[in-house]
């Protein structure tokens, strides 16, 4: 017999809060048309348009709940054989950096993938490097530049709140700089901009990651797989541990794969 989590949201209360958002949004729209002076063919507008207003009515309180609820989910639909300059384009930013191309910033991945990105608060200034180690350990990647810009198009007052970094794509600058992208704000203004990853992160960011899987690749099943289906319980416990401590390698090009568990194993 299933029983209910004591913690789980009972229809009642979603009831609720959905009664609270459509009087919100009534008395929004009352006060509006009663203080102005509207004619008939302006109300028709509005009426005929009622997609665009029920889109941005939508996207305000989709957005304000979940700054007051503190979510820090956000499902995506990532399309890495979309460029870069397509997805910057979509993005509607107010300023965008100029280096932030498909040339500088190149993906291994392709096709489409259903992720849930997370936004990780150390709450203090931070170290590139030692926020890698910490977010290895609770079992996350760092977000790549393709999911970076799918997140600020379909959340894009997410940056108004709070830096968004990407560490997982870097290019390299000029005087042999490493940089990554993030979003920010310039007052209202959405920015998309780059940021050396040797300086330190202050307190304020929020690291866009993706929660670790063990997926192959068909070069890995076709290769790898085959190679250690006999290998000792010795050997294959060595292997698990390098799944766990550094599965990241997954995302690298495929190639690097021999030299990367030559030198892991």
């Amino acid at each position: 017999m299933m029983t209910m989590n004591k913690n789980s949201i009972t229809s009642g209360q979603k009831d609720q809060v959905v009664d609270f958002v459509k009087s919100a949004a009534r008395k929004a729209a009352e006060k509006v048309i009663g203080e102005s002076e509207l004619n008939k063919d302006q109300i028709q507008q509005v009426i005929e348009s009622g997609d665009v207003l029920a889109d941005a009515v939508a996207a305000v309180v989709e957005q304000k709940l979940r700054k007051l609820l503190k979510i820090t989910k956000f499902p995506v639909r990532v399309n890495y054989g979309a460029t870069v300059e397509d997805m910057v384009g979509r993005g509607k930013y107010d300023w965008s950096n100029n280096d932030i191309t498909a040339g500088h910033f190149p993906t291994q991945r392709n096709g489409e993938a259903d992720l849930v990105i997370e936004l990780v608060h150390f709450n203090r200034n931070i170290s590139t490097d030692a926020a890698l180690r910490e977010l290895d350990k609770m079992g996350y990647r760092p977000a790549e530049l393709h999911e970076l810009l799918t997140l600020g198009e379909k959340y894009p007052d997410l940056q108004r709140e709070f830096p968004i970094i990407a560490l997982g794509s870097v290019c390299w600058g000029s005087h042999d700089s490493r940089n990554c992208a993030y979003l920010n704000r310039n007052g209202s203004k959405r920015k998309l901009n780059l940021n050396w990853i040797d300086n330190d992160w202050n307190d304020s960011c929020r690291f866009a990651v993706v929660r670790k899987s063990l997926h192959f690749t068909p070069l890995f099943r076709r290769g790898f797989l085959l190679r250690f289906a006999g290998a000792s319980h010795q050997a294959c416990d060595r292997l698990q541990k390098v799944f766990l401590k550094a599965a990241y390698i997954f995302s690298r090009p495929r190639l690097l794969f021999p030299k990367l568990f030559a030198e892991r194993i």
